[in-house]
Parts: C-alpha cells; structure tokens; sequence
C-alpha cells in the first residue's frame, strides 16, 4: 500500500499553498473527500484561502442545488457546518 501524497505536509502544502489548488481538487486527485484534505490542512498548519469557501459561490451552491444535493452533503464538501450552507442559500434565494 502507497502512503497517500496528502499525509506529506511538504506535498500538501506545495499542492495548495505554492500551485494554489483547491481542497476540492487535491480531494479528487486523490480519491478522498475534501474534510479529509482539510483536516490535514488543520493538522499541518496551513491556513485556509479565502477563495476556497465554496459557501460563499452562489454559482456553486445553484449547481449543488439543482444536481439534488442535500445540504449535509454541500456542507461536507465545502468543509463548513449545514447551517452555513443554509444561511448562503438563504442570502442568494436559493430554495
């Protein structure tokens, strides 16, 4: 068995600090969720980008919403709580 990249603080901040890619593209890269790449974000000490709250993406939430995502599954994925998601959906009348 292979050790995943993102358990490399120094892969996963190059990742996401030096190239500038997403949590949600590292996650798929790899084959994991975007909490499991935050969490290692977390662990290693690399802050969070503005431009990576996917909550405040009133595009993002109108796809998510329209492809039958549930709130949870849009919070998961955005690495916030479902009340953040509800509250952006609510600012951008999103139903």
């Amino acid at each position: 068995m292979t050790i995943p990249n993102y358990w490399s603080e120094e892969w996963l901040r190059d990742e996401y600090v030096n190239k500038g890619r997403t949590k949600h593209d590292i996650a798929t890269t790899e084959d994991v969720g975007p909490a499991t790449i935050q969490k290692y974000l977390t662990r290693f000490g690399i802050k969070k980008r503005g431009d990576d709250r996917k909550y405040k993406d009133e595009e993002w939430l109108r796809s998510q919403r329209e492809a039958g995502e549930s709130v949870r599954s849009m919070a998961r994925e955005a690495g916030c709580n479902h009340s953040t998601i509800v509250k952006y959906l609510n600012e951008f009348g999103i139903d």
